[in-house]
């Protein structure tokens, strides 16, 4: 009778949830497993790192793999200058892109929607397919082994993105908000800056942490036209531990941890505007 389907029907939800609890288990581990596994590494000496069976605890907890890093190498200059161009990247894209989005939000001109399927179509293109030509032509414009060539560079391959991710965000912004600033008196600059950006602090935190994170962990560019190490972002110059003699993986894995720690309190601290700006940013056209 019914009280036969209630039943079924707890034992059916029931084990739904445990399926979806061991398949989030099963991914929690996939996730969760090399960085502990890079953790443990950082806190063990490099005779440690060949024992077999291997360990995820070390047999003593040091520090001396990060007091070498940060007082006998060179991942505090890498680590400075990532923080340089990402953050030079993030400001950019930002002012670039902001008035772009708001107009692609809010007016209605011709050829509107083939434009921004041309604005995504170049997000599609991978940074490493055009690696050669952007070579030759910051190399034409001497703009090689350079910070300023470097960000220009990555705002070029993230104004696509942003642009799609700010307009989404501003597309949740009712109209009538711009109406009624402009009824006031207010002109088009007036509602955007002092309107309509505090409204869309989220969104633009969410832009700022994608693009300051992409700054911060890209390789292959920053490989390609920086030369002088003095120049090199992070995730470059923790190539220097590699050698044809052998790789210091416990350095390694030490400076991965240093290099993860601005990139977990970024999102920490800005968690909550960056789950609304995405949220937000879902509602498009």
């Amino acid at each position: 009778g019914k009280g036969g389907e209630i039943v079924g029907g707890i034992h059916k939800r029931n084990l739904t949830n445990i399926l979806l609890y061991l398949v989030f288990a099963i991914l929690a581990v996939l996730f969760l497993g090399p960085i502990l596994w890079m953790m443990s590494l950082s806190l063990k000496t490099r005779t440690e790192i060949f024992n077999y069976p291997p360990q995820l605890l070390p047999e003593s907890f040091g520090l001396q793999n990060f007091h070498f890093i940060l007082t006998s190498s060179q991942v505090p200059v890498y680590l400075l200058n990532s923080f340089k161009v990402a953050s030079l990247l993030t400001v950019s894209v930002l002012l670039v892109c902001v008035p772009a989005a708001y107009a692609f939000s809010r007016f209605n001109f011709r050829g509107k929607r083939t434009l921004l399927m041309l604005v995504l179509s170049f997000q599609m293109i991978a940074p490493v397919v055009i690696v050669v030509p952007l070579y030759t032509m910051m190399d034409t414009m001497g703009l090689l082994n350079s910070h300023f060539g470097l960000v220009a560079v990555f705002v070029g391959v993230q104004v696509p993105f942003s642009v799609w991710l700010l307009k989404g965000f501003l597309d949740s912004v009712p109209k009538s908000i711009d109406e009624s600033a402009m009824i006031d008196g207010a002109s088009r600059w007036v509602t955007l800056t002092r309107v309509i950006l505090p409204l869309a602090v989220p969104g633009l935190a969410a832009t700022a942490i994608f693009n300051f994170i992409f700054g911060w962990s890209e390789f292959i560019l920053p490989a390609v036209m920086l030369t002088s190490e003095k120049l090199a972002t992070f995730s470059v110059g923790i190539f220097t531990f590699q050698s044809g003699y052998g790789t210091a993986w416990n350095l390694i894995a030490a400076a991965s941890v240093l290099g993860l720690l601005p990139i977990v309190a970024l999102f920490i601290g800005f968690q909550r505007l960056f789950i609304t700006g995405m949220t937000a940013g879902a509602v498009t056209e």
